[in-house]
Order: structure tokens, then C-alpha cells, then sequence
């Protein structure tokens, strides 16, 4: 029989009427099946939530420090078993799955773990005289998000819930009074109706939705570096990432031809009617649909999907510009504002076109993504809104109380 993934309520799994499957994009096979819960279901998990937040808020720093490290520390013990499921949920590469997907959360937690003391507020001086005021620091409460649960790092049952995602769930949990912020992740698309509904409730939300980043290739880069970033960037992660790299914008003195990643195998000819060249690749092979042969295709023009949508694929291409402002000009076209590559032998041109580039990242001579807790993460435009990472991550999750008194 195969496997049910429950639902998290409580403290408690929970198993329901229905459920759905979950696909192994390797085999186009279900590999287990996933509770679906109702609405009721949702209603109580916000419940439950908000009736442990009040004893959850009082707990001291090193309390949430110590459960953060544990949850590393498991992670670490769990490594190949975590990883096994990327592999078959995802399909994911097994270095990728391992060193990067997830000694990154691994990472993430420690560091998290060692800012948590340190969140404080401030004591600024007022102008009235016999006055005085602070500035307090405190959680916003219930953030329904997509999280794992794991009871056993220590955190009450009732804190972390885990449910099967669906739009009605979504809707019932946004709605719910207890239910202070949202933090949603995934395609540009879903986030302007998770927007909207969190905006008709006004309620805050964070958005980390999707990317189309240039990788601008200048003519004094190093081109041998160039393409290996671009490449690295695109196809180890089966192209299954929002900060993937759409094309290297190169002067026609370049020769590199790069990165774009796209997620509809029937692109391909669509692109070759109006143009474009495939240079490496082709036809996916026969076999499960989701499989696909890495390819690079030039000559991409505004009329074609892969030059204008975000594509979860690994599928390549470049585009030839005459000057950089030309293509600063198209990287900031495009209507997301993820992250984006500059290539340049001079770091000075690459701040000073850094500047020029409307996106939450630059990165001068590697590749566009890069994803690490020292560095706030975020977009702009289609791209979402607010911040990941670092000290600025932690403050999505603050809301500032000022406090005066007579001295």
C-alpha cells in the first residue's frame, strides 16, 4: 500500500478522506499519496496555533536557540534520508540535494540560531523635555506559511503545523482573525492572488515569487569563466530555480552563448519558427513527460516564450546586444527583478552598472544564483517584495512598538 503523507494539527498526524498523489517526476509514478485537508481542518490548525502563541512568545531567546540548533543537527543526522526525498519528490540532482538545497537550510538555522539574542530594540531620544521612549521588537504573531514540522527539535506541537496546500485552505487560513502575515514562495502568477486576498484582508504578506535574470557578458570578461558560471547556474538544478540566468546579453565581440532555463518541452519548435537556433540538444527522449535534454538555443528574440517568461527547465540561450546600456535595458524589461550576472575584468564598471540594474541582487563575475544567510534574498517588480536572510529576514517577522513615558 502506498505511503500517506498526514497532516501536522495539534501535535498530532492526522490522516483524512481524501488525498492526492504525489508524482516522481523520474518515473511520471506516484511515489506516496498526501492528506488533503478541508477547510474545517484548516480552521483548527489556525486555532491551535493561536492558542500557543501567547506561551510561545514568552519563551527566551536561548530556548528558540537551542531548538534551532537541534533542527540543524538533525538535519545533518537525516542528511541521506532528506535527500532521497528531494530525489524522488524532485528528481533532484544528488550533489545538489545534499551541498547545496540542504546544508543551506542547515546553515540557515545555525545562523538564525545565532541572531535570535541578539534581536533588540533601540532607545532614541525624544524632543519633549521630562520625557522618554523605547523602541520594543515583537513577534507578529500566527504567519501562515508551508513549513515541515518536526515535534522532536522541541518546539510545542501546537507552534509548527504542516497541511496539504489548496487554494480553498488558503483562502480560509487568510481570512482567520489569528492569522497576521503570509509568507508565500512560488510563481508570479499564484502571488498576485495570494496578494490580493491577503490585501482584501489586509494582511502583510511576503512574497519570494519568480525570476527571468540576465547574465551580462561584457567584452573584456573572461569568457571561459562567463559560460561556466552561466552553466552552473542552470543545469545542475534542472533549471528548478527562480534565480536562474534567461541569457547572457553579450557584445557581438563575444562569443559565449548561455543560460536561460525553460519548463515547456513544446518551446522548441515554437522558438525554431520564429528564429531561433538550437546549438546543442533537441527532442526529450521517450519516456515520462517531465524528462528533458539540456539545450541551448541562440539567437533568442522578444517574439519567443523562453526569452520573455520564467521557465523551470534546463533550457539555454543567448542574446547579442550592441552597448551595455542596451542591455541593462532589457534585464530591467523584463518584469521580474530577482537577480542578475555582470562579467567584466573591471570591478569598477561592474558597481557602476550594478546600480543601473532594477533587481534584489547583482552578482559581479558569478553566476545569478546565489543564496546564503549572511545576504538578504529578495525581488522587485514580478519578482515579490521583502526579504530573506540575514538580519533583514529576521525583521519580516518583527512588528515595531514604540513605548513613552514621564521621566
Amino acid at each position: 500500500m502506498t505511503y500517506t503523507v498526514p497532516s501536522w494539527i495539534d501535535g498530532a498526524e492526522h490522516t483524512h478522506a481524501e488525498s492526492f498523489p504525489v508524482v516522481a517526476p523520474s518515473t511520471g509514478e506516484p511515489c506516496w499519496m498526501a492528506a488533503s485537508a478541508s477547510p474545517d481542518d484548516a480552521l483548527r490548525a489556525v486555532e491551535a496555533a493561536s492558542s500557543a502563541l501567547p506561551a510561545w512568545r514568552s519563551t527566551k531567546p536561548t530556548t528558540r536557540q537551542s531548538i534551532l540548533l537541534k533542527a540543524a543537527l538533525l538535519m545533518e543526522e537525516r542528511a541521506d534520508e532528506l535527500c532521497g526525498y528531494m530525489q524522488t519528490e524532485m528528481g533532484a540532482d544528488a550533489f545538489v540535494a545534499r551541498w547545496i538545497v540542504l546544508q543551506l537550510g542547515i546553515n540557515m538555522f545555525r545562523d538564525c540560531a545565532s541572531r535570535a539574542p541578539g534581536i533588540c530594540g533601540s532607545v532614541p531620544t525624544v524632543q519633549a523635555e521630562g520625557q522618554s521612549a523605547m523602541v520594543w521588537k515583537e513577534p507578529y504573531g500566527v504567519v501562515l506559511g508551508i513549513v515541515p514540522c518536526l515535534e522532536v527539535i522541541g518546539v510545542d506541537a501546537s507552534v509548527l503545523l504542516g497541511l496539504g496546500a489548496a487554494a480553498e485552505l488558503a483562502r480560509v487560513m487568510v481570512e482567520h482573525p489569528a492569522v497576521r502575515k503570509v509568507n508565500f514562495t512560488g510563481s508570479a502568477t499564484v502571488g498576485r492572488k495570494v496578494a490580493c486576498l491577503c490585501s482584501q484582508n489586509l494582511k502583510p504578506v511576503l512574497l519570494e515569487l519568480g525570476g527571468k535574470n540576465s547574465a551580462i557578458v561584457l567584452p573584456d570578461a573572461d569568457l571561459e569563466k562567463a559560460a561556466k558560471a552561466c552553466i552552473m547556474g542552470a543545469l545542475p538544478m534542472l533549471g528548478k530555480s527562480a534565480c536562474l540566468p534567461i541569457a547572457c546579453l553579450s557584445t557581438p565581440t563575444s562569443k559565449l552563448s548561455s543560460c536561460e532555463s525553460s519548463r515547456i518541452v513544446l518551446q522548441q519548435p515554437k522558438q525554431r519558427t520564429k528564429g531561433a537556433q538550437v546549438l546543442s540538444g533537441g527532442p526529450p527522449p521517450s519516456g515520462p513527460a517531465a524528462h528533458f535534454i539540456p539545450t541551448v538555443i541562440g539567437k533568442l528574440s522578444k517574439e519567443m516564450e523562453a526569452y520573455k517568461e520564467e521557465n523551470f527547465g534546463p533550457l539555454m540561450g543567448w542574446v547579442t546586444v550592441k552597448s551595455e546600456e542596451e542591455a541593462i535595458a532589457i534585464a530591467n524589461n523584463s518584469g521580474y527583478g530577482l537577480s542578475a550576472s555582470i562579467f567584466t575584468q573591471d570591478l569598477r564598471k561592474g558597481f557602476a552598472m550594478a546600480r543601473k540594474l532594477e533587481t534584489g541582487a547583482v552578482h559581479i563575475n558569478s553566476m545569478t544564483v546565489h543564496d546564503e544567510t549572511a545576504l538578504p534574498f529578495g525581488g522587485i517588480n514580478r519578482s515579490g517584495w521583502g526579504r530573506f536572510n540575514a538580519a533583514e529576514g529576521m525583521e519580516e517577522f518583527l512588528v515595531t512598538k514604540s513605548v513613552t513615558w514621564d521621566d
